[in-house]
């Protein structure tokens, strides 16, 4: 709200010339805290930037220490908890006791029972 001095300040200069209009600051309190915020935010800034840059090189190590191990090693292993055969498979066994000297069939050939 612009009061009497202000106003007649604002008539004696039309628009676009003279001093410009500013805002009254009723204590000198704001402006202090403002320069204190401003020293401030680049320290916190600064500090901001060093662990993000820390953060960002431990994160790049751990990723290339791991993906290191699994391009070498760990692409090539084969592991499984739930294995089967799901194959037509039976168990043979002699009806006399003694070894076997010759297995007449080839791997894969079929048989009569």
């Amino acid at each position: 709200m612009l009061d009497d001095r202000e106003q007649l300040e604002a008539r004696s200069h039309p628009a676009g010339e003279g001093p410009q209009m500013q805002e009254r600051s009723w204590s000198a309190e704001p402006a202090v805290a403002a320069d204190q915020a401003g020293q401030a935010e680049p320290a916190r800034r600064s500090r901001l930037r060093v662990v993000l840059g820390v953060v960002g090189v431990l994160a790049l190590g751990t990723g290339a220490y791991f993906g290191h191990g699994w391009w070498t090693i760990g692409r090539y292993m084969v592991a499984t908890d739930d294995a089967y055969v799901g194959a037509r498979s039976s168990t043979l066994s002699p009806k006399v006791s003694g070894y076997i000297a010759d297995v007449a069939v080839e791997d894969n050939a079929q048989v009569k029972a």
